[in-house]
């Protein structure tokens, strides 16, 4: 319904009608759309700056979620966020993931007792202001249809994570409340962690202090955190000394799991692989997954269920939250949509009840 009329970059773009829209006629002469800073958007709400915001940052909700001139809207986002397991390196001729059982966290167990160890459910109330969600799977809410909702996944219990590495010969030997690996070796897992952000820092140690809370010496790889760029530059070169890492996928609309988890996905970052992992990801891309008439909806929802499953049990990643998108939508807007499964609107439909925003009393 618009097209584009102007370009400052990195600033705005600007749109008007298009004059070849067959559909509903815009209600709006021209949307210009801008890029700000965060710093800056609780006082840019409140002077009606803006007819809408949307991703906003809900770090500041307490700042902006009572004011008079705005409705706030919200949806589950496609994004995970997860606690990364190097496992292994990305074999650049062959194309695969070549598993290594002697880095520290290819034990399973190790990974389970980590997973359990992480209060995901403090940080989300802490951190974000109760606008993030414990993350039971590595299929998001917003794919409800393959979402096993019913899955347990890892909450938080550092009983049970100090249970498991008991059992698995992780035991504190020389009496400095933390433990040795089960060959009485000294274990320190070293933890990538990405800055940004004022609760970047905080939040870090906040889970290290889970990790030592259940005897894991678990310390940040060079003593701080990284830049965004060259966080991503180490996992992807398969940095010698990652053990942990936090990161997080923006998932697409379709969520096989191949392209992320797969052993052909150099994205596949913890660098997990397994025959049974493949098998159960092939069954979600296999024939057997469409008839004659389209998706066979049943086999589907059996063959997510069963992988996310598996994922779990093996702890590919530890998944940690799942969060939830606000937008802000001034008062004189008449129509904004944030229902994932309500895809036949745009942005024609939007109209204005006033010449200016509406400034919060």
């Amino acid at each position: 319904p618009f097209m584009v009329s102007n370009i400052v970059p990195g600033e705005s773009v600007e749109y008007v009608p298009n004059p070849h829209w067959f559909g509903e006629k815009p209600k709006v002469d021209k949307i210009i759309a801008k890029r700000t800073s965060q710093d800056t958007i609780v006082e840019a709400l409140k002077a009606g700056t803006f007819d809408i915001v949307d991703q906003l940052n809900v770090n500041s909700y307490p700042e902006y979620k009572d004011l008079s001139n705005i409705t706030l809207t919200s949806a589950v986002s496609r994004s995970l966020g997860y606690l990364g397991f190097k496992q292994g390196k990305w074999d650049v001729e062959a194309k695969k993931i070549v598993p290594d059982p002697n880095k520290k966290l290819s034990d399973v167990k190790l990974r389970q007792a980590i997973a359990y160890a992480m209060n995901n459910e403090e940080v989300a109330e802490l951190f974000y202001n109760n606008l993030r969600i414990p993350a039971n799977a590595l299929i998001t809410p917003f794919h409800a249809s393959f979402w096993n909702d019913k899955q347990e996944g890892y909450p938080y219990n550092p009983e049970k994570a100090m249970q498991i590495l008991d059992e698995a010969g992780y035991k504190d030997i020389d009496g400095d409340g933390l433990r040795e690996d089960p060959k009485g070796n000294k274990l320190q897992i070293n933890y990538l962690s990405m800055s940004g952000g004022d609760i970047a820092e905080p939040l870090a140690q906040f889970y290290i202090q889970n990790f030592r809370d259940v005897g894991l010496d678990v310390v940040l790889q060079n003593g701080r955190l990284i830049e965004m760029n060259a966080f991503y530059d180490m996992i992807q070169e398969d940095n010698e000394d990652i053990d942990l890492f936090a990161a997080a996928w923006l998932v697409g609309s379709n969520p096989q799991p191949a392209s992320l988890w797969g052993s052909l996905s150099p994205n596949n970052f913890p660098r997990f692989a397994s025959d049974e992992n493949d098998k159960l990801i092939n069954a979600i891309n296999s024939n057997d997954a469409f008839g004659e008439t389209g998706m066979d909806n049943e086999y589907m929802v059996k063959a997510y269920h069963d992988w996310q499953q598996y994922a779990m049990e093996q702890v590919i990643v530890a998944p940690t939250l799942y969060r939830i998108d606000l937008a802000a939508i001034n008062n004189r807007v008449t129509y904004w949509d944030v229902d994932p499964k309500n895809t036949d609107w745009g942005w024609e439909k939007v109209g204005l009840l006033a010449d200016t925003p509406e400034k919060a009393k």
